[in-house]
């Protein structure tokens, strides 16, 4: 999602920068904390693994941005634009949140079946926050249209 929403160098550049603190920040981690283990580890591997992903794509599409001819990233401006790409990807935006819906509430199901009380209400707070979040979301964008 993160190519149709920034557009120009420096948002990437932006983004290779988090990447790389990122990235940074969990290998420090674990160089400086070679015993941790459980939760402290994995959460030091995930800062790892998404800053290294974040910085590598990053860097892949400023170098894109950087080599593509002017034509070629003319005609993808336009592209992405146009109004039928745009229905399409609402639609699509609108199919994840109804599934997102949908699979929060069977999970709530099943960890109330589990005996998980508040991982339950966890992905029932969750449902809420979506709701609340398309709800406002719908409200400002009727009054800008």
């Amino acid at each position: 999602m993160l190519c149709k929403v920034i557009n120009n160098k420096r948002g990437w550049v932006l983004v290779m920068l988090a990447g790389a603190v990122s990235a940074a920040f969990g290998i420090t981690g674990i160089l400086m904390e070679p015993e941790a283990t459980g939760n402290i580890a994995m959460l030091l591997g995930m800062f790892t693994g998404l800053g290294t992903v974040l910085f590598l794509f990053s860097l892949i599409r400023v170098l894109y941005l950087h080599l593509a001819p002017a034509s070629k990233l003319k005609a993808e401006e336009i592209n992405r634009k146009d109004e039928r790409n745009i229905q399409v990807s609402r639609a699509a935006a609108m199919a994840a949140f109804v599934a997102a819906t949908l699979l929060c509430a069977v999970m709530a199901f099943v960890f109330v079946w589990l005996g998980y009380r508040v991982p339950a209400y966890i992905a029932v707070g969750a449902i809420w926050v979506q709701v609340i979040v398309f709800l406002i979301a719908q409200k400002i964008y009727e009054s800008k249209m």
